[in-house]
Order: C-alpha cells, then sequence, then structure tokens
C-alpha cells in the first residue's frame, strides 16, 4: 500500500486580500508595457507579461466585470445569455491534430514521421530499432523487436485512464492521457470542485522489463499536443477560467460584487503534482502558471486560457517551466528555436478572416518557452504543415474566405506570407496574394528554402515557391492534375511524395472516389512534373494516412512505402459507395525515376479473432526495423520480412483492442459528400 504525503503550498503566495476595492480605471488596465502599440488595424494583439498577481487580478476581474456589464446593457436590469470565461462554447475548439520527416533512417529503422528533423511529435507507438513501446487498453506496453521471429512482449504498465499519446527517450517515457473519473484520479486529495482533464505520466524505462512511474501531473485543462527537441519536452494545454458562481436572477451589481470577492486562486486551474519516491508519494499544488509567467494582451476579454507547459527529461521530478496567454485552442508548430501558436479571428469592422500568432523562444537554457513576440495574417491555416520556420523567418500559408458586397457568393482566395520578428511584432516582409482565386488550401508543406501549395475546386493545382529572399517570395511553378492531396512528404531534395483523393468532378464540384498516391519530380522548381499517379479503391477507400501524417511511412534506404488502408471496389459517383474488398496493409516500392510496385498486403485477420468484442477494424501504423516491417493495428502488431510479406514472423496480440469508431477526418468542408 503506497503512502503519500501530502504537502499544501498556498497557491498565489502574493495574492492580495479576497476583497478588493476596485476604482473605475482597474476595468481599463491590463498588464502593462512601455512598448505596448497597435497592430496594423489598430488593434494591439501583442502580449506583456504580468509583473504581479495584483496586476493578473486586475485584468482577469476586469475583463470579467466588463463582459458581465455587456450581458445586462439595455435589457432593463434582466442579463442576455452570453458565454462567460469557463464555458467551453466560447472556445469551439476542435481536437487539433497536428501533422512529415522520418527520423533514424540512417539506423536501419524507421521512426515517427516529423514535421521538422530534431522535433518529435508524440504517437501511441514509438520505437529505438531495438524496443517498440505501445499504449493499448490503459497500458504502456514495452516489445522486444529483435529478432523479429522472437518479438514478444517484456513488460506491462498499466498507466490508468486513456493514453492517447507519449514521447520516448532511451531512459524516459512521458505519456499524455486523459483520467478516468472512476479509477485514476487520486480522490483522497483531488480539491473539491477541480476537473482534471489531462494526466502526464513520467515513467523510468532505464529497465524495460521494469519501468518505474517518477512523476504524474494531473492539469486542469485539455492535451491539445507536444513537442520534444533534445531532452526537453513542451506540451500545449487548452484551460478555462474557474468563474465564480453568478445569480442571473439578481441584479448586476450583486454579481459584480460576487466576481470582486472572489480569490484569484480559485479563477486560475491547477496542477496536482504526484511525485513517486518507491512505495511512497508526495503530493501538492500550484496553479497552472505563476502570476508572473502570464503574457496578456492590453485589451481583451479573456476567456480559454492556452499554457506551454515545459518538461526537462534530464530532471524529470524538477517543476515543470510554464508560461500562459488567453488564446483559443491553438494550431501549434516547432522549430528547433521556436513555437508558434495560433488562432483563427476575425477584424474588427469587415469580419475579415485573420490568424493570430504568438512566438515563443525555446532555445535558452532553462527549457521554458519565453515569448517573443505576436503578428497578425490574412485568412485561416489548414494545419501546423500550413506553417516552417527557416532562418528566424516563419512562412504560413492560408485561406482566406469572405462573402462579396452582396452576401450572396463566397469569395475564396490563398496567400503566403513571410514574417520576421521586430521587436515584439511579427511583421510581413514578404507575400505572394491572390494563388488559386475560388479555391482553398488542401495541403502545404516548407522545406528549407521552397515551398509547396495544393488547393483544389475541380483539379488539384501543385504550386512551388522560391522562398531564399524573404523580402520577395516567388510563385514560380504550378502543375494541375486530377483529385487533390492532403499530405506532402518530401522523398528527396528532388522529388515529392504525395497521398490523396481521386475526385469525380460533377460541374462545379466533386464527389470523392478513391485514393491516391502520387511521385512529382520537382528537380526543376519551375517547371514540376507528375512522374506517376496511383488510384487505389474506389468511393468509399479509407487510411488513416489521409489525415494523420504519421501513419504514412516512407522509408528511403529501402524505397519503401507503406499505408494502412480500407480498401473498396467498384463504386464511383454518388451514392454509389465500393464493397469492402481488403482491410489491412499495402507495401509498395518507390523507384523515384518511375513510380510504384505493390510489394504485397498484410491483413490482421488473426488478430482481430482474438477480439471478438471489437466492432471496427483500424489499421495504424507501420515500423521498418532492419529487414522487417512491423505493421500495427488496434488489435495488435504483426511482424513480416520485407522479402516475404505472404508468412508472418510473429504476432503480438495487444491486451485490448482499442477503437471502436474511425476517428474524425479533417478535411476541407466543400467537400463532404
Amino acid at each position: 500500500m503506497k503512502r503519500r504525503r501530502w504537502i499544501h503550498r498556498t497557491l498565489l503566495p502574493s495574492l492580495v486580500a479576497a476583497c478588493v476595492t476596485l476604482p473605475s480605471a482597474w476595468l481599463l488596465s491590463g498588464c502593462n508595457s512601455d512598448d505596448a502599440g497597435p497592430a496594423e488595424d489598430g488593434r494591439d494583439i501583442r502580449l506583456n507579461r504580468c509583473p504581479s498577481c495584483e496586476s493578473l487580478e486586475r485584468y482577469v476581474k476586469g475583463s470579467a466585470i466588463r463582459m458581465l456589464e455587456s450581458s445586462y446593457a439595455g435589457t432593463d436590469g434582466v442579463p442576455r445569455l452570453i458565454f462567460l470565461p469557463g464555458d467551453p462554447a466560447l472556445d469551439g475548439a476542435a481536437p487539433v491534430l497536428l501533422p512529415g520527416i522520418e527520423q533514424n533512417a540512417s539506423e536501419g529503422y524507421s521512426s515517427t514521421n516529423i514535421q521538422e528533423s530534431g522535433v518529435d511529435e508524440p504517437d501511441f507507438i514509438k520505437n529505438d530499432g531495438q524496443y517498440v513501446y505501445a499504449l493499448s487498453g490503459g497500458y504502456f506496453l514495452i516489445y522486444a523487436a529483435t529478432p523479429p521471429e522472437e518479438a514478444r512482449e517484456i513488460s506491462r504498465t498499466e498507466v490508468g485512464g486513456y493514453p492517447d499519446a507519449m514521447l520516448v527517450t532511451e531512459d524516459t517515457a512521458v505519456i499524455f492521457s486523459v483520467p478516468s473519473w472512476e479509477s485514476d484520479l487520486p480522490y483522497d486529495i483531488v480539491e473539491p470542485g477541480a476537473y482534471y482533464g489531462l494526466k502526464i505520466t513520467i515513467l523510468s524505462v532505464a529497465d524495460k522489463e521494469r519501468p518505474e512511474i517518477l512523476r504524474q501531473l494531473y492539469v486542469e485543462g485539455h492535451y491539445l499536443t507536444a513537442r520534444q527537441i533534445d531532452p526537453i519536452v513542451h506540451v500545449v494545454i487548452s484551460s478555462y477560467l474557474s468563474f465564480p458562481a453568478l445569480d442571473f436572477g439578481d441584479a448586476l451589481p450583486e454579481n459584480v460584487e460576487r466576481i470582486r470577492a472572489s480569490a484569484l486562486e480559485s479563477w486560475i486551474p491547477t496542477v496536482l503534482d504526484v511525485v513517486h519516491h518507491g512505495h511512497d508519494q508526495e503530493a501538492s499544488t500550484r496553479p497552472i502558471s505563476a502570476c508572473e509567467n502570464f503574457y496578456l494582451p492590453q485589451r481583451k476579454e479573456i476567456g480559454p486560457i492556452l499554457t506551454l507547459l515545459s518538461l526537462d527529461l534530464r530532471n524529470p521530478l524538477d517543476p515543470p517551466q510554464e508560461v500562459s496567454i488567453p488564446s483559443p485552442a491553438a494550431i501549434a508548430y516547432a522549430s528547433t528555436r521556436s513555437i508558434y501558436v495560433s488562432h483563427a479571428d476575425y477584424a474588427a469592422g469587415d469580419y475579415r478572416p485573420l490568424t493570430v500568432l504568438h512566438k515563443f523562444d525555446i532555445g535558452g537554457d532553462s527549457g521554458r518557452a519565453v515569448y517573443r513576440a505576436s503578428g497578425e495574417v490574412e485568412g485561416w491555416l489548414l494545419n501546423p504543415f500550413s506553417m516552417g520556420e527557416k532562418d528566424e523567418f516563419l512562412r504560413v500559408a492560408t485561406t482566406e474566405e469572405r462573402w462579396d458586397p452582396e452576401g450572396s457568393a463566397r469569395l475564396l482566395s490563398n496567400h503566403l506570407f513571410v514574417l520576421e520578428e521586430d521587436g515584439k511584432d511579427l511583421r510581413v516582409t514578404g507575400q505572394v496574394r491572390g494563388i488559386a482565386p475560388d479555391e482553398r488550401i488542401y495541403a502545404a508543406r516548407f522545406l528549407g528554402d521552397v515551398g509547396f501549395m495544393v488547393t483544389f475546386e475541380e483539379i488539384d493545382p501543385l504550386f512551388t515557391f522560391d522562398l531564399k529572399d524573404p523580402a520577395n517570395p516567388r510563385l514560380v511553378g504550378e502543375l494541375e492534375v486530377p483529385g487533390f492531396s492532403s499530405y506532402i512528404h518530401p522523398a528527396d531534395p528532388d522529388h515529392l511524395l504525395t497521398i490523396g483523393r481521386d475526385t469525380d468532378n460533377a460541374g462545379g464540384f466533386a464527389w470523392f472516389q478513391g485514393m491516391q498516391i502520387s511521385l512529382y519530380d520537382i528537380s526543376d522548381l519551375a517547371d514540376p512534373k507528375l512522374t506517376e499517379m496511383k488510384i487505389l479503391g474506389t468511393r468509399g477507400t479509407e487510411s488513416e494516412a489521409l489525415f494523420d501524417h504519421k501513419a504514412f511511412t516512407y522509408f528511403r534506404p529501402k524505397e519503401i512505402l507503406a499505408l494502412p488502408i480500407e480498401l473498396h471496389e467498384g463504386g464511383g459517383g454518388w451514392p454509389r459507395y465500393g464493397v469492402p474488398s481488403f482491410v489491412g496493409f499495402q507495401v509498395y516500392g518507390v523507384d523515384l525515376s518511375r513510380g510504384f510496385s505493390l510489394l504485397g498486403q498484410i491483413d490482421h485477420e488473426d488478430l482481430y479473432a482474438g477480439h471478438p468484442d471489437c466492432s471496427w477494424k483500424r489499421m495504424r501504423r507501420t515500423l521498418i526495423i532492419g529487414n522487417s516491417i512491423y505493421t500495427v493495428s488496434t488489435a495488435g502488431i504483426k511482424v513480416h520480412a520485407l522479402d516475404d510479406l505472404s508468412r508472418a514472423q510473429s504476432s503480438i496480440p495487444f491486451p485490448e483492442c482499442d477503437g471502436s469508431a474511425f476517428p474524425d477526418r479533417p478535411v476541407p468542408e466543400p467537400f463532404w459528400f
């Protein structure tokens, strides 16, 4: 029986008395900074560091009172329904899929397909060439991967709750999960009213057969994504302020007084930190960020809180470093030196769609993300691949959607912007505007001094960009092909691989059909060429690789492309879906001068036979270790020799079958037919 020692720590040590008299000027002040100033459209989106808890309290309560006053204005004392801070409807956040460059190809094994070299991304499966690490059914599992004929489970550690993704180094694993309220929360130390939506478990895996839980962090918030650069893990978390209970049957002054009388510590999300010392546990709580680690705009109604929480895996028991800003759930992108978080917004007056961007420096020795600058661009991002940094210049691809002056038609246009840090501003230094009118971006990729963009309405133009001069980015090439690509992958400096949809034009719109994989020659950036497009199946064909780049495995040393697939045949148009013909994995040889050759198919029927309760056969990942391919479904792992895909070398079932339903597919909305 483990023993817990409770350590109470004052959440906000410099907090003033709970009941505060607030002068009228208090309602208008934020965390001031002498160099604060307006953006180009008159809005001040730059952030200023809060110098004290008193400043944070003024900002939070002043913003809440302004929102409350607006709800009573012109209503004869009867408040209108409004979304107050802490209400998820204010955010409208959806799960963020953070879409790669293959790591460790020179080591003889593939690993997670990532966007930027040196920036690892979480996944439910990891490997280091000797061991495979997996999350399934509430367990952290370690498998000996070699020799392939003897692949086997060597340890099983209960994580609890619903583990979703992890990062693994040689000696440490960091697991992100949603706690189970039935069994996973330490009820004897959870404070009343706390809601922990994220659990971060840190384990020592130095002994692969006996992993040891070192620490558990329960966070009042929701996991968005994480990135690892060297020993530092940066976690992006969305939280809400805890608005005090109000009585809307009362007049405005009574509810204002309730806000004024509340303690700041009751507003700020908390972290419950449980450190393990053998059979003992030491628990403590603290705010998600210290007051001085909040960065706030000069004037803005406060809503969701976005926190970057940084863990140094060299010292996993040291307190995390953190920084928080007011922001809706964000699309996040990381290079080895910076993290950018963004959210969609509208311009005041004409309601032009905008993307607000905040830059954080992660290159310092402290391990903390440090706020640097903010900016905005017209249009909205598709996903993290819509951003890319080189030499401290950020490149951004957006789609701008507006209505014509009569409000009778949607106007679409696409842009590419280059931004640089200038004081506390992210300033646009170069741009290419008005790309592919009446279409929208379906894929983008920035690779060194070049960029690529795929737009679509009825056909798929692939655009190429020369980005050598940040002040003068140039659109230099265009190639029109059928269908569209949803992910762009660098095969080598002169070739691209893509995956996407085959489509059937129907006059003004297009029906989705089967999948397509394509190979492009980009040796002449001004004249890109399609080497081969291969159509896979018909209407109804699906693959997780269509919307999650981690399911796309191209292993350059062996010129192998492997994909999970649910293949349908015989369909076409609407509403004729094809008939399911195969569920499993397809493995292709890739000749960069000629195209694709199907090497074989792998199914997991035997593994699912052992899981009769699994209602959806979901194929997920492929790994290549040595001369073998490891295919991963929700039922388990199968291993095959690359030179003989017809016979399994070994087969390992997971303890439970995860995934009873297919996840949401984040494909742009106009083509959901």
